[in-house]
């Protein structure tokens, strides 16, 4: 059994948002019957996500009903290590080459920039991780909550770009954020390989001697004496009660510190 229509995922996608897309484009009310289909249960969708951060094995249906081969799935996941990959413990997870601890890395969390949705069609999987709070390509703060009607946007819905309320986030353009609001999402995106070019003050800051566990790791302790963000044991963090905003600025003030 296949889908009727199986779009295939983009290399920077997120899992979540291509789980959507499928949605959408198969005129489903919820990814949950999608999941269903392939034998994931739905109730993942409001608890663990576990599926994003298992073995690949998991999404085997999953490719067989998308029509993908199961490396294009497994690599929109967050997989653990193995035995072979060094100094990780068993809340650790692959993010862009990095192990980052799971409370950092937040699919269930949705955030998105308007304008890189219009310009896409999808959102980007480093979207996921929380010290990513704007884009540094359009240079606006990422969106957690609809301007229409307030809501949180759910990261499990039935449409990509259309709020429940008729709200179309393509057509919000948020406010223009300064270049130092930039610096923590910009080096995220470099160390990722999505952003190449980092602005020269910038490259003389300490942290950019930084790997991208280490970036994470160094920012988090300090945005922690401020504010309990401290990484959970492999939950997802306190800080998945603050706002896109209020990350946003922790984490800034915690850059401003070097």
């Amino acid at each position: 059994m296949k889908l009727v229509v199986t779009p295939k995922p983009e290399k920077d996608e997120g899992f979540i948002s291509y789980l959507v897309r499928l949605t959408e484009a198969n005129a489903y009310d919820t990814p949950s019957w999608i999941l269903s289909l392939a034998n994931i249960d739905h109730m993942e969708l409001q608890w663990t996500f576990s599926f994003i951060f298992d073995s690949s094995k998991r999404l085997e249906k999953l490719a067989q009903l998308t029509d993908n081969a199961l490396s294009n799935l497994s690599a929109l996941s967050y997989l653990p290590p193995d035995s072979s990959q060094g100094d990780t413990n068993e809340h650790d997870y692959d993010f862009y080459g990095a192990f980052l601890n799971r409370s950092i890395i937040r699919p269930h969390w949705s955030k998105i920039c308007p304008k890189c949705l219009s310009e896409s069609g999808y959102c980007f999987r480093v979207w996921d991780c929380s010290l990513v709070t704007a884009c540094p390509l359009h240079e606006r703060l990422l969106l957690d909550n609809c301007p229409k009607c307030r809501r949180r946007i759910k990261c499990i819905r039935k449409s990509l770009s259309i709020c429940p309320c008729g709200c179309d986030w393509r057509e919000i353009d948020p406010q223009v954020l300064a270049a130092d609001e930039l610096a923590v999402s910009r080096r995220v995106y470099q160390l990722c390989g999505v952003l190449t070019k980092a602005p020269k003050e910038e490259n003389e800051n300490p942290l950019h001697s930084l790997g991208l566990r280490d970036f994470v790791a160094v920012l988090t302790f300090i945005a922690g004496t401020f504010r309990s963000i401290a990484c959970a044991t492999g939950r997802p963090a306190k800080s998945i009660r603050l706002s896109n905003k209020n990350l946003h600025e922790l984490y800034g003030q915690a850059y401003s510190v070097f």
